[in-house]
């Protein structure tokens, strides 16, 4: 009997130890299950949390670029309602006349950008067309293609060098992609055309050129009408200057320059032994800078200093012994450029 109770004793134990265990995992699995689950909800909050921050500043942004683009255009209205203001107050102040030569003249916006800047622009959409132009119209300048539909801008440039009425008028090619390469072996090319431009221009670039050469149109007629050059000015040292033919004499030899070129080094010897400022050169060479370059005593930047170092980079090649080691066109330091010549 004693066998029997202690039996049944320890199979009531070993019962209870396994409804204890049993209720220990239950308990367990519940409270895990329970972690799981405040662990999920955690995480989809903080997911909508990040989602609702993210459209949030989404629709920050996109607000803030339509407030841009509005802004923007008021700018722009802003900015025409002034054209028109100065172009009733500016009505009688003469305006230089350009000739726009381009099969696409019509549908671009390049003659309405000129306008704006302040030039008066007749159109023309084929090269026979804007050569017949070009002999009524008289412009300052011509601005053309090179692909034009009848005839290739190059051809025109040589025509209009051929009519004595045309002659004198400086051109402005913008050339396209497959004629960047292929210009500078065509014969005669720098002769044909007053300057060109590469693609991919922004339009304060063109409008700099098309004001450098009408700068050079009026100074070339002023030297023609009056030699008002003075013999200090033009003659020193080894250097003469030749503005009819554009050369310098150079201890005796003569040396062919670039328009650029010859504008750069008359510039130099008007202040010979002096530093004179990248701002300076700028104006004078250009005629006008870019934005803070217009004053003259403006001096070194980056940008203006990538403009007129090839320049001085091509003067030494054509008059220095050694252009790797500059004895006359000295480079001071964010300062300038100096001619030294006694």
């Amino acid at each position: 009997m004693s066998f029997l109770s202690k039996l049944l004793n320890n199979l009531q134990s070993v019962k209870a130890a396994e409804a204890k265990k049993k209720l220990k995992a239950k308990k367990a699995a519940e409270a895990k299950k329970k972690l799981e689950a405040k662990k999920a909800a955690e995480a989809k909050k903080k997911l909508e949390a990040k989602k609702a921050a993210e459209a949030k500043k989404k629709l920050k942004v996109k607000k803030k670029i339509e407030a841009e683009k509005i802004l923007d255009a008021l700018r722009i209205e802003a900015r025409w309602e002034l054209r028109d203001k100065e172009l009733k107050v500016k009505k009688d102040i003469y305006k230089p006349k350009i000739l726009y030569i381009d099969k696409d003249s019509a549908s671009n916006s390049i003659g309405e950008i000129l306008e704006y800047h302040g030039f008066e622009v007749q159109k023309s959409q084929s090269g026979i067309k804007g050569q017949r132009l070009a002999e009524q119209f008289s412009p300052d300048l011509i601005l053309l293609t090179s692909k034009l539909p009848d005839i290739d801008g190059f051809t025109l440039c040589y025509r209009l060098k051929k009519r004595e009425r045309t002659l004198n008028i400086p051109t402005l090619m913008m050339l396209d992609f497959s004629d960047e390469f292929e210009i500078f072996m065509m014969p005669g090319f720098k002769f044909l055309v007053g300057d060109h431009i590469k693609p991919l221009f922004i339009i304060e670039e063109l409008c700099a050129r098309i004001r450098h050469l009408l700068h050079i149109k009026n100074r070339n007629s002023l030297y023609k009408k009056v030699y008002c050059y003075d013999e200090e000015i033009l003659y020193y040292g080894p250097l003469k200057l030749v503005p009819e033919t554009f050369e310098a004499i150079w201890f005796g030899s003569r040396i062919r320059l670039t328009l650029f070129e010859f504008e750069l080094l008359f510039s130099l010897l008007q202040r010979r032994g002096q530093t004179v400022s990248i701002g300076l050169l700028l104006n004078e060479v250009w005629g006008y800078g870019f934005g803070k370059y217009d004053d003259p005593l403006y001096g070194y930047d980056k940008e203006s200093a990538k403009i007129i170092r090839p320049l001085i980079r091509s003067l030494r090649m054509k008059l220095e012994p050694n252009p790797i080691k500059p004895m006359y066109i000295k480079t001071f330091y964010k300062k300038g450029y100096c001619l030294n010549i006694h």
